[in-house]
């Protein structure tokens, strides 16, 4: 099944919780892998172990009051689009020109 992982919708806060709550408690969780390209979840996963500090990135994570409380601390940064989208490329493996028309097709 296909998802557009840009919407709200597509993300799964509740395993999210869970596995912050499982690092938290001295235990490994098996993270999700997802496939951008393909717009799916891969089979396999990812152990994460647990560490000291838990570091939360995304662009959503401040918008779900239920996960926003389980943060000791929160840091928001705000940078050109360019910078944005350059990072997103590099993360994802596409080039800016594949990038720049997924987005543009979203707006």
């Amino acid at each position: 099944m296909k998802v557009n992982y840009d919407h709200p919708d597509s993300l799964e806060t509740e395993l999210l919780i869970q596995h912050i709550h499982h690092l938290r408690a001295g235990t490994a969780i098996d993270l999700p892998v997802y496939d951008y390209k393909l717009h799916t979840r891969a089979p396999e996963t990812v152990r994460i172990e647990p560490k000291p500090i838990i570091l939360v990135e995304g662009i959503l994570i401040f918008a779900e009051p239920s996960l926003r409380k389980l943060f000791d601390m929160k840091l928001f940064v705000d940078t050109e689009q360019e910078l944005c989208l350059s990072v997103a490329c590099k993360e994802m493996w596409w080039n800016a020109d594949e990038q720049w028309i997924r987005l543009s097709s979203n707006i």
